[in-house]
């Protein structure tokens, strides 16, 4: 016969039973009980299916909690994928605004019919001048050479927009060379201020990946972009006036290199450096007018089919 009391001690058992955490002497105790008592076993049946139930259960909230636990993920890494892309597109759109608008306004001043622009190349304490006059479709350019005893003269060259004549006098050699020809038109007719008005959208868009623009004021006390193109971001940068989209100065680090004699040692390393000012409407005619070409010796010169 069942021993209803031993029942009741079974029953306390079975719940740890069924988790098997039950020492060896109880889990005897336990079995022996379960081969007689029917009513232990439908016990332990139910206790069996309420933990499966409660397992079931949890599983399926831990499951949940995972998936709410990898949504919050992915939604947290686009979020900061779409800041990113946001950042990125506002920063390469601000250089897009500012190339395109330093093109528009270098475009404006490319149509002056009237202009002066002076370069100025230095390196290795010597300094090398461009003067350009330019006033309705005729031109002048000044050569000049600057050093430590003053300014010296090279040559001046004229020719006007459509002439396929052109004029190079060289103060060194005391000559005029006249020259005629598809060359010298060809020349005639490129001389205008250069800018990147021909650039259409993709190209602008192109050169605002591959360009790095910041501002500063540094030297010449107006703010001015500084520009730097890929791949000679180290070597090579422009500034760039803010108001007209002009260049100002070309900086070209390392352009010269001086050697010891009969090796590859570097001996000395200057940079170049462009410096340019610009003025429009003060050109006259007399500027841009080809003077008395008697004191010189007269060459001519036919090229390129003229």
């Amino acid at each position: 016969m069942i021993n209803k009391k031993e029942c009741e001690i079974v029953q306390d058992l079975l719940f740890n039973y069924s988790d098997d955490l039950l020492n060896p002497e109880s889990k005897k105790l336990v079995e022996n009980h379960l081969l007689e008592c029917k009513e232990c076993q439908n016990k332990l049946t139910q206790i069996k299916e309420d933990n499966k139930k409660y397992n079931n259960k949890e599983k399926i909230e831990i499951d949940y909690l995972k998936k709410v636990r990898i949504k919050s993920k992915i939604k947290s890494l686009l979020m900061t994928l779409a800041i990113i892309f946001i950042i990125v597109f506002v920063y390469y759109f601000i250089k897009f605004i500012k190339i395109n608008d330093i093109i528009r306004k270098s475009e404006e001043y490319s149509k002056s019919n009237n202009y002066y622009i002076e370069r100025i190349e230095i390196s290795d304490g010597v300094a090398f001048g461009l003067k350009t006059y330019y006033k309705d479709g005729k031109y002048k350019e000044v050569c000049e050479v600057y050093t430590d005893a003053g300014v010296e003269k090279d040559m001046e060259i004229y020719g006007s927009k459509g002439s396929s004549e052109r004029v190079t006098i060289s103060y060194k050699n005391n000559t005029a060379l006249i020259e005629t020809g598809t060359s010298a038109e060809i020349t005639n007719n490129a001389n205008k201020i250069k800018t990147d008005k021909d650039k259409n959208i993709f190209e602008i868009i192109g050169k605002t990946f591959k360009t790095s623009i910041t501002t500063d004021n540094y030297d010449i006390g107006r703010e001015y972009y500084v520009i730097k193109d890929y791949p000679y971001y180290d070597r090579i940068e422009t500034w760039v006036d803010k108001e007209n989209g002009l260049p100002i100065r070309k900086i070209t680090r390392g352009a010269y290199k001086d050697f010891f004699a009969g090796t590859k040692i570097m001996k000395k390393v200057s940079d170049r450096i462009e410096n340019y000012s610009y003025e429009f409407g003060n050109v006259t005619d007399e500027d841009v007018k080809v003077p008395d070409l008697s004191n010189f010796e007269i060459k001519y010169s036919t090229t390129m089919g003229g």
